[in-house]
């Protein structure tokens, strides 16, 4: 699980296992954390993420820039755009539930 979001270091997530990642590289499909699956771990992905997708604007490492990725809750109205298209500042998905 998430464990916090570090102030000081703008953007990054701390998860359980005291990997820290960029939020726009938590759940992308490609493996950041050493020790090979906490920041892409299923069950961790499927309880952050709304059903929306969108391109994100810090694209994933893999080499498919047009990938369509989960829309992580945190991300929801937060102020920031980290969609390409700024669909993760749109007031409708407040009310969107979460993957079950």
């Amino acid at each position: 699980a998430v464990v916090s979001t570090q102030s000081g270091h703008y953007g990054r997530v701390e998860i359980e296992n005291g990997c820290r990642v960029h939020k726009n590289l938590l759940c992308d499909g490609v493996v950041d954390c050493p020790d090979q699956e906490s920041d892409e771990n299923d069950k961790l992905c499927l309880t952050l993420s709304t059903t929306n997708f969108c391109k994100r604007r810090l694209n994933p490492t893999d080499g498919d820039k047009n990938r369509s990725l989960n829309i992580p809750l945190n991300w929801v109205v937060d102020g920031v755009e980290d969609c390409e298209n700024g669909d993760d500042e749109n007031k409708k998905l407040c009310n969107k539930k979460i993957r079950n």
